[in-house]
């Protein structure tokens, strides 16, 4: 059996007992307050609304990291002007102060001292917030507040039902404002939170309600002076309860139902009763608030743990002595609340008789008056903070895990039956063994309780056990009930006691504890008439005595001691003992004559000695009788007669007139008088005649006695016998009354058991329904079967992939195809059954669809394999997925194989994984060597490099890509080398790993190219400074040569034009033209050489406006060309106008220049809009260019047709195709011979190429 007894010591060292009606140990409000994640901005906001003066104490308790240092203390200073301080051992709790739980240990309150204890180790929840709010609620009872802030679980929770028990008030954050709801939420939905607030507003209530009278009492004060006269409020307040829950609060002890009634009074913040019982009248709700505070359910699991070891050890031994043949045990667990109590003996008799082998029958009745609890016990779901209740192996073994906390297992819960009972009132159970009726009690009155003890003293059995609770004993029960552990309140029922069912009486004024006497209502005239008649009886009403049927003496009336004469010894009541003997004889014949003739028998003139004389009584017998009494009773009344004087020694009774008088017929009144003889001396005649009639009167007297005593003796008999039949029928009535009670309890317990079948029915239709939903829309194949593989139960899938139906119910699945290779279900499910272990198999369709066979075994409550449940999960497209990945791997090994470069594959720490076999090649390393190894490690640490450290680090902290690290070393085995190192991030999304895959390429051989290749470009843009400083040189000093030349030879031409003959006149065109395409080349080299050297000035421009203006400049050219030049719509673009004009004036003259002779010229500009780019089009009906020159056209000097066809310097295209590429474009053509040519050139709509190419140009430029 599971010991806790160590685990428990600390989860429940401080418990309160429920409205225990202690005071508290300190006289001003203390305030709990626990949190855990998100606590530190709800405890800031809190504590931002306190003021510095409430006269309370705030403990904050937050759940830390054991081996960390907490900044609560310095964090929370900065936030409130109460002084705050981490709590330490022994420190006294002050008002208007601020103390926090310090790391690794716990926190409680005793006396008013704050008590440190060493965490223990955790063997599930850590629940600190608990433990101190349990221990508040034991110290400070009413004066206790609880509050719950964010966090996550579900600590709290019992803290808070406990301080509410208790008598103090409780708050929760509004989940809505908390970081983390779970914490709050829990205690919400325990019912044991009274404001649910945002940690501001909880503040401020907090100090509203510290100002109420319900905290702020005196010690010593009663509850009663907060109630001084205002009994008719209180009285209106318990008929509202009685009326709301059919029970009369009356019966209970008054100060328990006033601390209620004030802590309800002080939440709501109303000052008097009188207020409250207003509202409470027309608020429902309220009541049903009210109600359940009075109904004080607050329980937990083995509560008390040392009368549980009491139990044990004392109780549950002689249950287990019993044969396993005889009764169940039944237990009684009364005011049971939400279940824990019943639970928790059930575990522990379970865990005593799980030895014992066969075991009896477990009946547990669990009771309760309230209906909620009730459905929580029946429910049996439980918050995850009863880990500090229940051992970790208790919870293993009957509880299981649900979202909400813990669920008690249904083997458990079908020991207990919950019923809603009252005890004070309802028909008991019977044949009980054990009851557990703790802390019930001390919430009634003693009237009740002397009513409650014999009731339950009754339902046990012989030798039963009865459990109190801490604050309870039997009182003066102890005639029924032994102590057999007087601590822990466990006795045991005496032999013999309560045969006998105690009366049921109905609640009555005389059951009140409550002395004060009703206030007396105005006299009626029937109590006048009655007063006068006490009067007038006291006074005339003759002496007297009211006998029963035995002649024994019920009343006393008049004044009857004058007639009555007790004898000496033994005393009685007894008619006949009372009186004379003279009397005794006449007024047994008077009695037995009234009974036997039922009238009333008077007797006059009997005389009586009395000392020295005679008196004379008259005596009167009448019956009286009451409606539907049958017991005689007889009413003898006393008089007193004529004097009779002294006593004479003649003077004699005529008994014989007596005797007559007895023979006599029956008649309303019979009257005898005794007769006295004259005065006169008698003679001696009449003195033998009186001695005769004395002789005669004797023997009729003895004939008389002699028939009395036979007419006794046969009275004796018959009494015998009626005392043995009387005896008989009052066993019989007994039994009868015993049969009675105990069909009564039959009827009782069928009656709850009835319930509880009708609320399990109602499950079990339920879970009918929800399994039939649950088969009927899940998405999936599943079939349940029987041991015999029956189908059972089939899903709505089933149909399609399996091909079954509602039809094959009950059919066997054996031998039967259900359309699938691989593993058969019958041979799994009979693996499974053998086994008691689900199994997995993947079986494929004829259609060639993968799904997953998964069987478990169909477990009954008893663990009895019963069946199976087999389910078909599609697993096609994973199948195909792992497939494609498999060939996906195997491609990528083969790519890594394949690459020529060197490649790894790294883990997370830079560990080699996979090596292609080009780097076990170029650098000559084993295998088995690189495998495993760090990167740094391999060739004598060539690798270990900072900056390469420091990317690879960069790369697994997120880094996309290392792209061209270039390394240089003395490698062992291929000497200095220069590699290129690639890496890139891999990721497996599903299991998390990260691994680098790291590409060397040697490109020593490619950087001694490239470094020659950056040599000769130095050297090619020196020369290429020095040609266009020697262009420009060049320009400049041959234009004036040339432009000498070109104007004498002119001059020359002009004088001597009509002198020169023949050839001169030729040579001197020669000359002429010569020169000036000397000229017009120089100038077209040096455009070209500034356009190439000098930037750009980019702004943004309208294409169709530059158009015109490169017409405009070639306007002569057109018109005595004849030529016609259109212009569509152009875009706007960001270049630089006077290139852009260049470039279409020189494009536009082309198309001018060479025209075909057989039509006339037509010159297009148009305009196309392409993704990134604008495409500027010029189209004419030229002559065209042959495709093998429309490449070479657009080098310098090149030219498609001869100068002396068609004159120009072959720089044109080129110039043009320059200022396209300067401005991030390109230039084109097409071209057909006979049709004519088209020239493309692009401009980009981004302009940041164009951008990057302004300067400020060193010379001004000419748009020659």
């Amino acid at each position: 059996m599971p010991d806790q007894t160590n685990y428990e010591a600390t989860a429940v060292a401080a418990v309160a007992q429920p409205d225990s009606g202690a005071y508290p140990a300190l006289d001003f409000p203390v305030v709990g307050v626990g949190s855990s994640a998100g606590g530190l901005a709800a405890f800031t906001k809190f504590l931002a609304g306190i003021p510095d003066a409430t006269g309370m104490a705030f403990v904050l308790v937050q759940h830390l990291a054991a081996q960390h240092e907490s900044q609560l203390v310095q964090l929370l200073t900065k936030e409130t002007r109460l002084p705050v301080s981490e709590a330490s051992d022994g420190m006294a709790v002050e008002p208007n102060h601020v103390y926090i739980i310090p790391p690794n240990a716990d926190l409680a309150l005793t006396q008013g001292i704050l008590r440190l204890t060493p965490r223990p180790a955790a063997h599930g929840l850590h629940l600190s917030i608990d433990f101190f709010l349990r221990s508040l609620a034991r110290d400070c009872t009413s004066r206790a507040i609880g509050v719950v802030l964010s966090g996550t679980g579900s600590d709290g929770t019992l803290g808070l039902a406990e301080i509410k028990a208790a008598g103090g008030i409780t708050f929760a954050q509004e989940p809505a404002s908390a970081e983390s709801a779970e914490m709050p939420a829990s205690a919400i939905a325990a019912g044991g939170v009274d404001f649910v607030l945002t940690p501001a507003e909880i503040a401020k209530e907090i100090v509203a309600i510290s100002h109420h009278a319900y905290l702020r009492r005196k010690p010593d004060s009663h509850d009663a002076e907060l109630f001084p006269t205002d009994q008719v409020s209180y009285a209106a307040t318990l008929a509202v309860l009685k009326n709301a829950s059919h029970i009369d609060f009356t019966l209970y002890r008054d100060t328990t139902i006033k601390r209620r009634i004030l802590r309800r009074m002080a939440v709501r913040g109303v000052p008097s009763l009188a207020d409250y019982a207003q509202q409470l009248a027309g608020d429902a709700a309220e009541v049903k608030v009210l109600l359940k505070d009075v109904l004080i359910n607050v329980t937990s699991f083995f509560r008390d743990r040392v009368v549980f070891d009491a139990v044990r050890t004392l109780v549950f031994p002689n249950l287990a002595k019993e044969p396993a043949d005889e009764a169940p045990i039944r237990i009684w667990v009364v005011a049971c609340s939400t279940g824990q109590e019943a639970y928790s003996l059930a575990i522990e008799l379970i865990e005593h008789l799980e030895h014992q082998s066969p075991r009896r029958a477990l009946h547990i009745f669990a009771t309760d008056i309230s209906e909620s609890s009730l459905n929580t016990a029946r429910a049996g779901v439980y918050p995850a903070s009863i880990e500090a209740e229940v051992s970790p192996e208790r919870l293993r073994r009957h509880f299981s895990r649900v979202p909400e906390g813990y669920r008690v297992n249904k083997s458990l819960r079908d020991l207990c039956v919950f019923a809603k009972h009252d005890v004070t009132a309802d028909t008991p159970f019977s044949k009980i063994d054990v009851i557990s009726c703790r802390n019930v009690l001390i919430y009634l009155t003693p009237t009740l309780q002397a009513r409650v003890i014999p009731t339950l003293c009754y339902t046990l059995n012989s030798g039963g056990f009865l459990i109190l609770g801490s604050s309870e004993t039997i009182g003066r029960s102890s005639d029924m009930f032994e102590a057999i552990d007087a601590k822990n309140r466990v006795y045991k029922k005496k032999a013999g006691a309560c045969r006998v069912h105690p009366p049921m009486f109905a609640t009555s004024p005389q059951l009140s504890d409550d002395p004060t006497p009703a206030k007396p209502g105005p006299p009626s005239l029937v109590d006048l008439q009655r007063a006068a008649d006490r009067i007038v009886m006291s006074r005339y009403a003759p002496a007297g005595v009211l006998v029963d049927g035995d002649l024994n003496i019920l009343q006393f009336r008049g004044k009857a001691a004058d007639f009555l004469d007790p004898a000496q010894g033994q005393a009685s009541l007894n008619l006949l003992k009372m009186v004379s003997h003279g009397l005794a004889q006449e007024l047994a014949r008077a009695i037995d004559e009234a009974k036997k003739q039922h009238v009333t028998v008077r007797r006059t003139g009997v005389r009586v000695r009395d000392g020295q004389r005679l008196r004379a009584i008259d005596v009167e017998i009448s019956q009286v009788r009451l409606p539907g009494s049958t017991e005689p009773v007889m009413l003898i009344l006393f008089e007193e007669g004529s004097p009779a004087g002294p006593l004479a020694h003649h003077e004699v009774r005529n008994e014989e007139a007596r005797s007559e008088d007895l023979g006599s017929e029956s008649r309303p009144a019979v009257r005898s008088d005794s007769v006295s003889t004259s005065n006169s001396t008698p003679d001696a005649e009449d003195f033998a005649q009186l001695k005769r009639e004395l002789a005669a009167a004797n023997d009729y007297l003895q004939s008389l006695i002699e028939e009395n005593n036979t007419i006794n003796d046969e009275l004796r008999y018959a009494h015998d016998d009626t005392m043995s039949s009387n005896e008989e029928l009052r066993c019989n009535n007994e039994e009868y009354q015993t049969a009675k009670e105990e069909v009564e309890s039959a009827n009782e317990e069928l009656a709850t058991l009835n319930e509880e079948l009708r609320n399990r029915n109602l499950e079990l239709t339920q879970l009918s329904n929800d399994l039939t939903n649950l088969l009927v829309g899940i998405d999936l194949p599943v079939m349940m079967l029987d041991g015999d593989l029956r189908l059972r139960r089939i899903s709505g899938p089933t149909v399609d992939v399996l091909h079954l139906s509602a039809t094959d119910l009950g059919r066997q699945i054996r031998g039967l195809d259900l359309g699938f290779s691989g593993a058969s279900l019958d041979q799994t499910a009979d693996e499974v059954m053998r086994s008691r272990a689900s199994k997995g198999v993947e079986v494929r369709n004829h259609n060639g669809r993968w799904y997953a066979l998964r069987v478990t075994p169909y477990r009954t409550e008893g663990d009895v394999i019963a069946g199976v449940v087999a389910t078909y999960i599609d697993i096609d497209v994973v199948k195909r997925s792992q497939e494609s990945l498999r060939l996906s791997g195997d491609a990528a090994k083969a790519i890594v194989e394949t690459v020529r470069d060197p490649l790894l594959v790294l883990d997370a720490e830079l560990r080699v994984q996979t090596a292609n076999r080009a780097f076990i090649r170029v650098f000559g390393l084993p295998q088995e060597i690189i495998l495993g190894q760090h990167l740094y490690g391999l060739g004598d640490n060539a690798w270990d490099i900072p900056e390469l450290r420091r990317l690879l680090d960069d790369i697994l902290n997120g880094s996309a890509a290392m792209d061209g690290f270039e390394v240089t070393h003395d490698f062992a085995r291929i000497g200095r080398r220069t590699m290129l190192l690639n890496a890139r991030l891999l990721e497996n999304g599903a299991k998390g790993a990260r691994m680098i895959v790291l590409a060397i390429a040697d490109i020593t051989e490619e950087k001694h190219i490239t470094d020659a290749l950056k040599s000769t470009s130095r050297e090619l843009q020196r020369s290429n400074a020095e040609l266009t400083q020697f262009a420009s040189i060049a320009s400049h000093d041959l234009q004036e040569p040339l432009r000498t030349i070109r104007s004498f030879a002119t001059l020359l031409q002009e004088r001597l034009g009509d002198k020169l003959v023949g050839k001169d006149q030729e040579f001197m065109a020669y000359v002429v033209n010569g020169a000036k395409r000397m000229q017009d080349m120089v100038t077209a080299i040096l455009y070209y050489s500034q356009v190439g050297n000098q930037g750009i000035r980019a702004t943004a421009i309208d294409l169709t406006m530059i158009a015109h203006t490169a017409i405009a400049n070639l306007e002569n050219k057109i018109a005595k060309a004849q030529a016609s030049v259109t212009v569509e719509h152009l875009p706007l673009v960001t270049a630089d106008p006077l290139l852009i004009t260049q470039l279409l004036q020189n494009l536009v003259s082309n198309g001018v220049k060479f025209r075909s002779k057989d039509r006339p010229s037509v010159v297009a500009i148009s305009a196309r809009e392409e993704a990134d780019e604008w495409v500027i089009v010029v189209a004419d009906n030229g002559i065209g260019i042959r495709s093998q020159d429309t490449v070479r056209i657009f080098t310098l000097f090149q030219r498609a047709h001869s100068a002396a066809e068609y004159p120009g310097t072959g720089i044109g295209l080129a110039t043009c195709k320059k200022i396209a590429e300067r401005h991030g474009g390109r230039l084109w053509l097409e071209s057909e011979i006979g049709v004519g040519t088209t020239v493309f050139f692009s401009l980009p709509k981004v302009t940041s190429v164009v951008a990057a190419a302004i300067e400020t140009p060193t010379e001004p430029r000419s748009a020659t």
